[in-house]
């Protein structure tokens, strides 16, 4: 044959090249996050940049590429997203991933002294935004009025403490199977399976 598909990427031989398309089942149901979920902006940016993401990688035909873009834009849409905002979103990304695709990989150093402090906090949509917390937390402890500066401040050892940056890291909310169903299975007592092979 001169076309098959393996999991979700279809292979075809054409004039003596190899094209690659993205693959979906005629049964899926693109049962995206609706927008009304209680979930972070964040979470739909990383939805839709994953999936034009995949979308790039996978098709080797610019044609493909629109065709599925196109689909996302539709499937979105039919979750009760804006129209509007979503294309401008699926725009400016696509951009985005083909500029970065275009520039040579490049190895990022880690700079030791990008010390960065985590806070891990569930989200609710009712929270103080990611924002207001990285301002609170400059203003009150990175740099607060008449004191010195966390990165300077030492510690027992007489070396800074080096911190310079706060990320504001949200987990997700538990969804009703994780909340309702145990997951967690304990341990019998006494020797294990494999003790006895």
């Amino acid at each position: 044959t001169t076309s098959v598909t393996f999991m979700d990427l279809t292979l075809t031989v054409d004039n003596g090249a190899i094209n690659t398309n993205l693959h979906e089942k005629d049964l899926n149901l693109y049962l995206y996050i609706p927008p009304h979920s209680n979930h972070s902006n964040s979470l739909l940016t990383g939805l839709v940049s994953g999936c034009i993401y995949r979308i790039f990688r996978l098709c080797s035909n610019t044609a493909d590429a629109k065709h599925h873009l196109q689909n996302l834009l539709r499937r979105l849409v039919a979750r009760g997203y804006n129209h509007q905002h979503i294309r401008s979103l699926i725009n400016s990304l696509s951009l985005s991933i083909n500029n970065r695709a275009s520039q040579p990989d490049r190895i990022h150093a880690r700079n030791e002294n990008d010390n960065r402090l985590f806070f891990h906090i569930p989200y609710h949509q009712n929270n103080p935004p990611a924002h207001v917390i990285q301002d609170i937390w400059h203003t009150s402890i990175m740099e607060p009025a008449g004191a010195q500066p966390l990165h300077r401040v030492k510690n027992h050892e007489d070396t800074p403490v080096g911190i310079s940056k706060l990320t504001v890291a949200y987990s997700r909310t538990p969804t009703l199977g994780e909340k309702l169903s145990n997951r967690n299975i304990e341990r019998s007592a006494g020797p294990r399976i494999s003790s006895f092979l």
